[in-house]
């Protein structure tokens, strides 16, 4: 198996970006076993790497995604709702009631330790998934916008 925490696996399996190879070994879809554990490792986003680690990625993710379109993977059963989950590098994900039972201050807690990092690139990125949410001032402005019209078209919900 790859060496990934209960929470990336099962983020990893609902996205049906895992399979196992011919044998048995569990792998992302379309890359060799060595290529996965490459592929995980070159994913965190708390690494520096070189270019040639980002060119190495860009690879195997093209490669990933390719074959992910060409031949779906069916959705594992285990797969069930979970309350309260890790989905990889210390990140939770909270299921609709939680959220809608969340305080003010639990969910501003969420936002600031569990949805978004600050990465040291000065990127904003998503704990869930690690990719990229802003990388420069104007686009977090952008956001900002985006998400006070999503508030207003909010007003009621939940009520």
């Amino acid at each position: 198996m790859l060496n990934l925490s209960e929470g990336e696996r099962h983020y990893f399996q609902k996205k049906r970006a895992l399979t196992t190879d011919a044998e048995g070994r569990e792998v992302f879809v379309g890359l060799t076993h060595e290529e996965s554990e490459r592929f995980h490792f070159l994913s965190d986003p708390s690494r520096a790497f070189t270019q040639t680690d980002i060119e190495e990625f860009e690879r195997m993710d093209a490669l990933h995604k390719q074959a992910k379109r060409l031949s779906p993977t069916p959705s594992p059963k285990e797969i069930a709702r979970k309350v309260n989950v890790t989905v990889g590098h210390g990140a939770y994900a909270f299921d609709v009631p939680s959220m809608q039972s969340m305080s003010t201050k639990d969910y501003s807690s969420y936002i600031e330790n569990e949805l978004f990092h600050f990465h040291h690139h000065g990127e904003l990125h998503a704990v869930h998934g690690g990719y990229p949410i802003a990388t420069t001032s104007d686009q977090v402005k952008s956001l900002i916008r985006y998400l006070n019209g999503i508030a207003e078209q909010m007003q009621n919900a939940g009520k």
